[in-house]
């Protein structure tokens, strides 16, 4: 009897045994991505804790691992079970719960995890510069892209004019070209595994004859309410009106504001020459063109002032949608734009609808040539959905070339319709989500040329006097980075640095333009504005003339 008992005993041992071995190798695992739930960026170095209760012995087990700096992790060996995963750094903590599979190792996915762009394909741009001015190629100098990220790709101009940059991400891009006394901006569309030409046809560049051609010489500002002179405006477009000889002869201006009209036949009396940039204008008339042998500094229409101011055109039309922390309208008045027509973004009666009224009727809506959309206005259409009618009728405006400047709250109204274009921090789907900002007065790099000599600097202090303020993760290809900060947001009662994150940004679609930008003209509670006479009222000025 002792001896049947002891092997019943030992019998029952190896069933547990081989019972305990079975458990073990029906172990499984849990691997993914884990990602800050604010920002949506890959939670790199964060602490990944599984928890659990062993449903075999009822035992509680947990295991833990350190993400990489992807936010990649992996912890294995879990009883099949439902496991709960806290994901924790110093920014943030968020519980998540997965089913553990035997002898697998299941796929976590993170809703924190936001949908980034693709790794684009990678192609080449070529070209050769000729400076039209001259009839010349360019001999030295840079071809630079500046990508979305703001990392910038740069190239060497050869003796001949030619350059070559090879592994440019597919997509649109800005591209500038800079030499001593020569500066120009392309938009261009590189393709994948193919060339990309700078110029859309072959460059024929020859030195103009001084015997036969002139030239027409000058500098253009932005309009000062302050009596002194404006500031450099780049990008306006100077040009004869009347062509000759079936041709339009033009230039842009560049960010010192000087233009050079080059190769016109001469003589020529009585010209009409006309600048224009967004909603400003000037035109001199009986303008009078020698050939370089006579008149080799060419006609100076700025010889007298320095730099021409533009003015109101009398002609454009605009809509500002008003906010309760924001006054575009009031920067718009004292840039002397004064035909303007307001609606009122927070109706009296909850049920009427901005949206509505701004952008259901087409016809009403491309009459004006820019809108204004202030931080504040009532967010209840945007809760409920921009109307279908709403969304397609502004997509439209835009591309038919219209334009739209939406600041920091109203920002969901862009993420409606070009959900595409950028990418703001956190859910995309909720509205509100990115309103993380912390108020301050952050150190912004200028990276658009153009606005750099206009604000006279790389780098401006820019004021976010409100907190809570929309917070761009990052932008897509094709969208220009006017300024970015590194910036402060709120998170868990506390508050992190966010680095290089755009705050001011803008991107075509069709013939049109829109703008977002974090900052704004502010107002208290009382409604009075306080105007931004520094480097914001000038950013905010130099988007008005992009518009």
């Amino acid at each position: 009897m002792r001896v049947l008992l002891l092997s019943l005993l030992g019998l029952a041992t190896l069933l547990t045994a081989c019972r305990d071995e079975e458990l073990t190798n029906l172990a499984g695992g849990v691997t993914g991505q884990v990602c800050n739930p604010v920002t949506g960026r890959p939670a790199g170095g964060a602490t990944v804790t599984a928890d659990w209760v062993n449903p075999f012995n009822d035992k509680p087990g947990s295991k833990d691992t350190t993400a990489d700096e992807n936010g990649f992790f992996r912890i294995g060996g879990m009883p099949v079970t439902t496991v709960g995963l806290t994901i924790a750094n110093e920014e943030f903590e968020n519980e998540l719960q997965v089913d553990v599979v035997a002898l697998e190792d299941t796929q976590l996915t993170d809703p924190a995890c936001r949908d980034l762009p693709a790794e684009p394909g990678m192609g080449e741009l070529v070209g050769q510069i000729c400076n039209r001015h001259t009839g010349s190629f360019v001999t030295e100098g840079t071809v630079t892209v500046l990508l979305a990220s703001g990392e910038e790709l740069v190239a060497d101009i050869q003796p001949d004019g030619s350059f070559v940059m090879p592994d440019v991400p597919v997509g649109i891009h800005v591209v500038y070209v800079q030499a001593p006394g020569f500066q120009k901006t392309y938009q261009i569309e590189v393709t994948e595994g193919g060339q990309t030409l700078l110029e859309d046809q072959v460059v024929d560049c020859e030195p103009y004859d001084e015997l036969t051609t002139g030239m027409i010489v000058g500098a253009i500002c932005g309009p000062s309410d302050t009596g002194g002179e404006g500031e450099p405006l780049a990008g306006a477009r100077v040009y004869v009106v009347q062509p000759i000889d079936g041709i339009i002869y033009e230039d842009e201006t560049l960010p010192d504001g000087s233009f050079t009209i080059a190769g016109i036949p001469t003589p020529q009396a009585g010209l009409q020459v006309r600048a224009e940039k967004g909603g400003f204008v000037y035109t001199w008339d009986n303008v009078d063109v020698f050939s370089i042998a006579d008149a080799p500094d060419g006609t100076n229409l700025t010889a007298s002032v320095g730099c021409q101011e533009l003015v109101p055109d009398d002609d454009r039309r605009y809509l500002v949608v008003q906010g309760t922390f924001d006054k575009i309208e009031q920067v718009l008045s004292r840039m002397g734009l004064n035909n303007v027509d307001l609606l009122e973004g927070v109706p009296a009666d909850p049920s009427e609808l901005w949206s509505t009224a701004a952008f259901s009727n087409y016809e009403t809506l491309s009459n004006y040539d820019a809108v204004f959309v202030n931080c504040g206005i009532s967010e209840t259409d945007l809760v409920l959905g921009l109307n279908t009618a709403v969304k397609e009728n502004l997509r439209r405006y835009i591309q038919e070339g219209g334009s739209l400047y939406v600041s920091d709250w109203a920002y969901d109204l862009v993420e409606a319709v070009w959900p595409d274009r950028i990418d703001f921090l956190s859910d995309d789907t909720e509205n509100s989500a990115a309103e993380h900002g912390e108020d301050g007065t952050y150190a912004a790099d200028v990276l658009e040329p153009g606005l750099a000599e206009y604000v006279g600097a790389g780098r401006v202090d820019i004021g976010f006097n409100f907190g809570n303020f929309a917070i761009v993760s990052q932008v897509l290809s094709g969208v220009t980075t006017y300024l970015r900060a590194d910036v402060g947001y709120r998170v868990n009662g506390g508050v992190s640095t966010l680095t290089d994150v755009p705050v001011t940004v803008g991107f075509s679609d069709g013939a049109g333009r829109v703008i977002f930008t974090s900052f704004h003209q502010e107002s208290d509670d009382a409604g009075n504005t306080e105007i931004l006479d520094g480097p914001e009222d000038l950013v905010l000025r130099y988007l008005i003339f992009s518009l």
